[in-house]
């Protein structure tokens, strides 16, 4: 098989394009290259291949602009000969402008530094290219859409500040504004349970990565953003984490080496340029063990237990994916025994096995049971309660009576010592099993949004064991459309949101998704009035209403124009309060702010209605402010 790698845009051969080609095994999956080359002067490679086996070229060029590709290559005949042609893109298609801004005023920012990052395919360290701002704070790139480039910008007494390089800001009248907010700092003290000082251990700080890039769009996360923060206790357990995002989550933990002795369980979220002393106590090692029992007060023998360290975002349900710090099988008698491990809180149960398919080969529900080991306890005692053989079944149906085949069915505990979702789908006459779960009252629902033909049923409470559990759906109905440019009159990217409708209280149904080649797709849509709104890069918005029908299939267009930027502060020193925002009548998505902290909406301009709400979602005041195309507004509350 002869190979030829040219440039796709003037079709000139490409040398130095290594090419990798792998066999599809009998399972489906590729193995590994069974074939390396590079091209050579006349853009060409020749491999000799096995006839009758279905290949995989990997296709990446070693030089500038780095470009890369994949290709399928179907099974050659016996005695075939056959020449590939690749058209490798070269140019660098991606032109993008950023400006510079401070965030509290938004003031320009001239001639500060930055950098442009991007992937190295052939090496380990990423590429960097070093950046000047002109005077107006405005920062140039030629780049390309194939190299995920990252914009970075470090400045003195401000919090890195990164945005992904992405198509819509070509021009400098539609540059990126990349918001320079001022550095927090953590001061902490390092301590054991006595309050005597430990020097020398590494205090951490890490923030998730995708919360730290601005960008247009959620899921325009960019990578080589600095997440991890360290420090080293002094003499006096004392040390100091600088230079720390502001506005996001922050875990603290406090290592020995690579050993974690510590993790804090309630993270630090801090405001721009904020000072704040922690102290944070490190126990000693201790060792865990006990005897794991099920519900009926029987032994759990020979059942592999995981020690999780708490994560709340992962509910107590554990996953695939879930990250045990350690693991230990049952004895005969449900003894079970972890050693130096740290004190404090963890979460132990039942494992599940990593290549499970839907079936579980587990009886038992893999939920954690939350244990505390306290400071200096040394061993500490504890007795396992697992559930065995607990289910939940029933059947999905439409309101005629006709089995809803294929509906997606969910549900997780009422109570917040067994949180976490657990799904399935329905099979034959709508049948559907969920588990195994625990012993206690869980909530159910069938369909909804993205889950096909099915609107979301009506909720339904049931205890792990029932039997003949009926969920209700509708046909859904189909929200498609195009969103356009007001500007340009071109279709362009944009992320969708609907809610429902006119909700003067508790939190309205609601749904996102974003456009794919131009135009969107939402299934799973109940029946009844929605609104729409959308949001394109440089926060262009659009809104509208409509009104929807089981089964229905609807078309819409929206267009998108500028938007207002409407601020609000949490005034209160603690109370957390859920904002539903609306535009002229329009619902839009809502945002939660903790106490004390500051949120910034874009919203389409007009009059604006800011229905305020305690964290049950229960209404506490609504405020109004007409905002001007080009204007900004500004809601205290309770202030």
């Amino acid at each position: 098989m002869l190979v030829l790698v040219v440039a796709k845009e003037t079709s000139l051969p490409l040398s130095t394009v290594r090419l990798e080609l792998a066999i599809r095994a009998d399972s489906g999956d590729w193995g590994d290259p069974f074939a390396t080359l590079e091209s050579d002067a006349q853009g060409r490679a020749a491999f000799e291949v096995e006839p009758g086996k279905a290949m995989e070229l990997e296709i990446q060029q070693l030089l500038e602009p780095l470009s890369s590709d994949q290709r399928q290559i179907p099974a050659l005949a016996p005695g075939e000969q056959r020449e590939v042609r690749i058209e490798l893109a070269n140019a660098l298609d991606l032109h993008y402008w950023a400006r510079v801004v401070r965030d509290e005023d938004g003031a320009r920012l001239p001639f500060v530094h930055a950098t442009l990052v991007y992937r190295n395919p052939i090496g380990d360290a990423p590429i960097r290219q070093s950046l000047v701002a002109d005077g107006e704070a405005l920062i140039e790139i030629h780049t390309a859409t194939w190299k995920d480039s990252v914009l970075l910008v470090e400045l003195d007494g401000f919090a890195q500040a990164s945005a992904r390089v992405v198509p819509g800001h070509e021009t400098s009248e539609r540059a990126f504004e990349l918001r320079l907010a001022g550095a927090a700092r953590l001061k902490l003290l390092v301590t054991n349970p006595a309050g005597a000082p430990l020097p020398s251990l590494t205090v951490r700080a890490t923030a998730a990565a995708y919360e730290l890039s601005q960008s247009d769009f959620w899921f325009d996360d960019a990578e080589h953003v600095r997440s991890t923060f360290n420090a080293v206790s002094d003499a006096n357990g004392r040390a100091t984490l600088s230079d720390l995002p502001s506005r996001v989550d922050i875990e603290l933990s406090v290592l020995e080496g690579e050993a974690v002795l510590m993790r804090e369980r309630v993270k630090q979220r801090l405001d721009p340029g904020q000072e704040r002393e922690v102290t944070l106590v490190v126990g000693g090692k201790a060792t865990l063990f006990g005897r794991a029992i099920d519900q009926d007060g029987i032994a759990v023998a020979g059942e592999e237990l995981w020690l999780v360290k708490p994560d709340t975002s992962m509910g107590m349900t554990f996953r695939t994916w879930t990250n045990a710090s350690a693991r230990r099988q049952t004895d005969t008698e449900g003894g079970f025994e972890f050693k130096d491990i740290a004190e404090g809180e963890w979460w132990v149960g039942p494992g599940i096995d990593a290549a499970m398919s839907s079936i579980p080969s587990s009886p038992f529900a893999p939920y954690g049971q939350r244990v505390v080991i306290p400071p200096g306890a040394g061993r500490a005692e504890v007795v396992l309660h697992v559930w065995r053989g607990i289910y939940i079944r029933g059947h999905v149906r439409l309101a005629s009576g006709e089995p809803a085949v294929g509906c997606n069915v969910l549900t997780q505990a009422t109570d917040m010592d067994h949180t976490g979702f657990l799904s399935t789908k329905s099979i034959e006459e709508g049948a559907f099993e969920l588990g195994p779960l625990c012993g206690v009252e869980y909530e159910l629902r069938a369909g909804g949004a993205f889950q096909g033909e099915f609107a979301e049923s009506p909720r339904v409470l049931a205890k792990g064991g029932a039997e003949d559990v009926v969920l209700v759906v509708e046909r859904s109905a189909i929200l498609r459309g195009t969103v356009i440019d007001s500007q340009s009159s071109e279709p362009c990217e944009a992320m969708i949101f609907i809610t429902q409708a006119n909700v003067s209280d508790g939190f309205a149904r609601a749904m996102g998704s974003q456009t794919r080649e131009n135009s969107f797709e939402v299934t799973g849509i109940s029946a009844g009035v929605w609104d729409i709104s959308v949001t394109a890069r440089n926060a262009r918005m659009g809104t509208t209403r409509v009104t929807l029908v089981p089964g229905e299939t609807k078309e819409i267009v929206l267009r998108v124009s500028p938007s207002v930027v409407l601020s609000f502060k949490n005034t209160s020193d603690k109370d957390f309060f859920y904002l539903h925002p609306s535009s002229d009548g329009f619902a839009m998505e809502l945002a939660g702010v903790d106490p004390g902290q500051e949120h910034r909406f874009n919203l389409p301009p007009g009059r604006i209605s800011l229905r305020i709400s305690n964290a049950k979602a229960k209404t506490l005041t609504v405020r109004e402010i007409e905002i001007a195309p080009g204007a900004s507004g500004e809601i205290r509350y309770p202030d």
